[in-house]
């Protein structure tokens, strides 16, 4: 009886131990990595490594995104074709909500002081800068967490009426010169559209009526109804008025001139040394957490990618091009740095 339970035991020891050894053989290291085995990435894919995406489920509502200004301007117009791709995007609706007064510093303290859950964004532009310098407000691009710059603007022009008889900027100069603070020029205290007209004071010894008549819709239409005579603005937001011979462009602000208008000489061929460009960026309060920052910002970057979004922006002589937050902080910072020599000139 012994003797059979001794076979018995060893019998089912020597099952155990194949039953573990093929085990083993199964899951052997060469069968798990499979060198041989065919691969449907190509070898360019293979040796790419994945870059991170952020692992946050956001976001589960609608987006606000405040644009510091009133209804018209160039800000505006640009920030809701965003809009339209950051929701595509995102899955979510992004909703604009205008919010202009005090040179933007309305629109911006409402999105400071809203809660870092990645719901209110900014969008908006130098003038945040120039706002702090002036001492208009305490607040400054530092005080958001800034997302990214998807848009330079490098179509500034200056703009007058056909009808004021001046052909370009030299002849604008010419008049000004003549007629001592006479030449209303529009703008908003404390933005770049202000900066502009008081640099051109500078340089060319003259004196403007500067006129604080509001940001670029209340600019434009004070410029249509002949309340001021000249002001700053983007190129595809007045493109219609200069080809029905409403308005004339005295000057681009720009390096060269631009092959898509290369009718417009510089202001530097006039012996007016300014170049302006303009960005446009993406804000949340500062504490929003990093995941969903760059969440919103991989919706930025396939917006950008989208064709029909460029070609929206095509129509405004507009080019986007994603820059991720720290390439946008540099943008930002060197604008800042250049700024800060001119301040004086705006107090």
């Amino acid at each position: 009886m012994r003797n059979v339970q001794r076979k018995g035991l060893v019998c089912i020891v020597c099952c155990v131990v194949l039953m573990v050894m093929t085990a083993l053989a199964g899951c052997s290291p060469g069968e798990q990595q499979n060198p041989s085995a065919p691969s449907d990435k190509t070898p360019a894919e293979q040796g790419k490594k994945d870059e991170p995406k952020a692992s946050v489920d956001y976001p589960t509502k609608p987006i606000e995104l405040v644009l510091p200004v009133k209804a018209g301007g160039d800000t505006d117009v640009n920030g809701r074709i965003f809009s339209k791709y950051l929701s595509k995007g995102l899955g979510q609706p992004v909703v604009v909500i205008n919010m202009g007064g005090a040179g933007g510093s309305i629109g911006a303290k409402e999105v400071l002081n809203s809660p870092a859950d990645g719901y209110k964004a900014m969008w908006y532009h130098n003038s945040t800068i120039l706002n702090n310098l002036t001492g208009v407000t305490d607040i400054n691009y530092t005080d958001f967490k800034v997302a990214s710059v998807p848009l330079i603007d490098e179509t500034a022009i200056l703009v007058a009426r056909t009808d004021s008889g001046w052909k370009d900027l030299s002849d604008m100069i010419k008049y000004a010169k003549e007629n001592p603070n006479k030449v209303r020029v529009g703008m908003e205290t404390a933005t770049l559209a202000h900066l502009v007209p008081v640099m051109v004071e500078q340089k060319m010894d003259v004196d403007f009526n500067i006129v604080d008549i509001g940001a670029g819709a209340a600019r434009l239409s004070g410029l249509i109804g002949g309340q001021i005579d000249m002001f700053f603005v983007q190129y595809g937001l007045v493109k219609d008025y200069i080809e029905a011979g409403e308005f004339v462009a005295l000057c681009a602000l720009s390096d060269e001139r631009n092959p898509l208008y290369p009718d417009i000489p510089t202001a530097k061929e006039l012996e007016c040394d300014l170049t302006f460009d303009k960005f446009f960026y993406f804000a949340f309060p500062k504490d929003t957490p990093d995941e969903i920052v760059q969440r919103f910002n991989e919706a930025v970057e396939a917006a950008v990618a989208e064709p029909d979004l460029q070609t929206a922006f095509e129509k405004l002589y507009l080019f986007p091009e994603y820059h991720d937050t720290s390439a946008s902080l540099e943008v930002i910072k060197g604008v800042e740095d250049f700024y800060s020599q001119y301040t004086d000139l705006l107090k």
